[in-house]
């Protein structure tokens, strides 16, 4: 992970990026309708598609074959530079036809120029609709047209380079939410919600919102720049396909979707064409609801990757489930087979964070994070996500406050097994924020974050906030270790006290029979003379055996006396260890008395 932190950023700056701000501002002078660019793209890869199936049959692709190219603007700038052979900052259709053609997007003569006539009756340059601009393409120009065609092709399943079946069993239903806001005005933000997965084109209202989503463009206002922020709920699965349509659409980098897919990615931060990626790990408590005696501690586990244009216009959040049995720690518990945990419900006060997220988004009067640009966002997330893992310390901490009520004598031996568990617990949720700081520290660090828009400086300002919480949280999570550490050893001295008790009384009674085991054979003995007398002379009296209880009767009590003198002339630590061990080493405890300190929670401010 601290590998992947240091690496440099990737094409922090690229020097065509100028350009293509200038050229995108002289497109975007209207908002483009979603429902017809659709139309418009996909027929030209249906139209088409015939003679790519039977010319250039070997070259389909496959779900698995798209997802390894590299559809991202870096990728992108680099095959207009492939073809830009004068360094003139324009191609030809004909060029355009030949670049496109090394991507399996093969077009006939005259789609370049209808193309061309398309982006220009967009720009509003032209009302004819027969003349064609004997203009070159310049590179945001081919950008659009190569993301447009491949969104087409992922649209149409049945026809170009890419064929698909749209029914396959790895699509599992998602939610979209899109939210859509103009910082610079005080009009109410608009919202749309769709369902992505193998129902999407169940309705035509759904299919119709997933067109303006892919197709269209952010809602135009003179003079305000929108903000949108699109929040995927891949809860109950992750849809491959529409990944790589959001690849497509906002040119992500090929690792960018591997780290989405695997979502197990440690928490980290990367640049790919200046565009923003962030993978952070989410830690829930199981429930809220507070128990008495408070049941054993369940965390569950998520991920959420993050993606923030370059522009700091288009905040792209995918929420997934992380799997508990697919842990490290699962495989150390050794847990059962078809012992399942209960998943947080949505109605959970912790797991509905992000339903609360929306709905401060959409509350009026506006909340601070429609004030600012996307960047913002990245923190209300952080923040959020940082705020879940208090109600995880302060059930941690009454768990084991139950566990501390107890003496050792009815500590009971399962809860040895639960706080070794405990332990490796807590270094793992530990584990799993570090990496976590060191993604906020390098958003504080970074000189070039609050330059992306404004109120850059004071997202750092949140943002060290977020570093401090962390910081505490660790602290808690080491005091929790300490905690459960104790108890361990407590119980652990507790059987070492019994155990040198056990072998004090063993031997005190060993002490105190030592004169009757002497005596007993000492007359046990079968000395005799020639006649086959006794020669032991009390053996002969008449009284000898009370003489010998009487004598072992005054070894008894001189060894009884004995005990006693060494025990109340300063010699009485085993007496003391005994009365310690049978009380137990925390039955008089107190938060500090103890040495340790006390892990102090307020539950009200919770």
């Amino acid at each position: 992970t601290s590998d992947r932190l240091s690496r440099p950023f990737r094409d922090r700056d690229p020097p065509e990026d100028k350009k293509i701000t200038e050229s995108r501002n002289n497109f975007e002078v209207k908002e483009i309708c979603g429902e017809e660019e659709a139309r418009f793209w996909c027929a030209i890869i249906r139209k088409h598609s015939e003679a790519i199936g039977t010319k250039y049959k070997t070259h389909l692709l496959t779900l698995t074959d798209l997802q390894l190219y590299d559809n991202s603007a870096g990728r992108v700038r680099e095959l207009f530079r492939n073809f830009d052979a004068d360094e003139s900052g324009t191609i030809s259709p004909q060029e355009l036809m030949e670049c496109l053609g090394t991507q399996t997007l093969r077009l006939e003569f005259g789609v370049a120029d209808q193309i061309v006539h398309r982006l220009t009756m967009d720009t509003g340059e032209s009302s004819d609709s027969d003349a064609v601009p004997e203009v070159g393409i310049d590179l945001y120009t081919f950008s659009k047209v190569f993301t447009q065609l491949r969104l087409a092709e992922l649209f149409t399943p049945n026809h170009g380079a890419f064929q698909y079946n749209p029914c396959g069993r790895e699509r599992p239903q998602s939610t979209a939410y899109i939210c859509d806001n103009h910082p610079d005005d005080m009009e109410p933000p608009t919202t749309k919600t769709f369902s992505l997965g193998m129902r999407e084109t169940d309705s035509h209202e759904n299919e119709r919102a997933l067109n303006e989503f892919f197709f269209g463009s952010l809602p135009f206002k003179p003079d305000s720049k929108p903000v949108r922020w699109v929040h995927i709920d891949a809860t109950q699965g992750l849809d491959r396909l529409n990944l790589l349509r959001l690849a497509v659409k906002y040119q992500m980098h090929p690792l960018v979707v591997d780290d989405v897919i695997d979502n197990r990615t440690p928490p980290k931060m990367d640049y790919y064409s200046g565009h923003s990626f962030i993978s952070m790990s989410i830690m829930t408590l199981s429930s809220s609801k507070s128990e008495d005696p408070p049941c054993r501690v369940v965390v569950h586990r998520g991920s959420v990757a993050m993606f923030l244009t370059k522009d700091n216009d288009t905040m792209l959040t995918i929420l997934q489930d992380r799997p508990d049995d697919s842990s490290w720690m699962a495989l150390w518990s050794s847990r059962k087979e078809g012992e399942k945990r209960a998943r947080p419900h949505v109605a959970d006060k912790e797991w509905s964070v992000w339903k609360k997220m929306r709905q401060e988004f959409l509350q009026e009067p506006p909340r601070r994070m429609r004030e600012h640009h996307a960047d913002f966002l990245v923190y209300e997330i952080f923040d959020r996500v940082v705020k879940l893992l208090r109600p995880i310390c302060f059930a941690y901490a009454r768990r084991l406050g139950y566990f501390h009520q107890f003496n050792m004598q009815v500590f009971e031996t399962e809860w040895l097994s639960e706080l070794s568990d405990v332990h490796f617990e807590l270094t793992d949720l530990a584990r799993s924020i570090r990496p976590m700081r060191q993604v906020v520290r390098r958003i504080i660090n970074d000189s070039n974050w609050g330059e992306r828009g404004r109120g850059g400086e004071s997202v750092k300002t949140y943002m060290a906030d977020v570093e401090d919480a962390i910081e505490q949280h660790l602290e808690d999570f080491i005091q929790l270790q300490e905690m459960a550490r104790t108890l361990t050893q407590g119980h652990q001295e507790y059987r070492e006290e019994r155990t040198n008790v056990t072998l004090f009384t063993l031997s005190i009674v060993s002490a105190v029979f030592l004169p009757a085991q002497f005596l007993t054979g000492l007359y046990g003995m079968n000395f005799q003379d020639q006649d086959g007398r006794p020669t032991i002379p009390e053996l002969k009296n008449e009284h000898g055996y009370a003489l010998f209880w009487c004598l072992l009767g005054g070894c008894l009590l001189i060894v009884m006396i004995f005990l006693c003198c060494i025990n109340k002339f300063g010699h009485s630590a085993p007496c003391s260890s005994l009365q310690s061990a049978l009380k137990g080493p925390f039955s008089q405890c107190s938060p500090g008395a103890c040495g340790h300190e006390h892990l102090q929670v307020d539950s009200e401010s919770d």
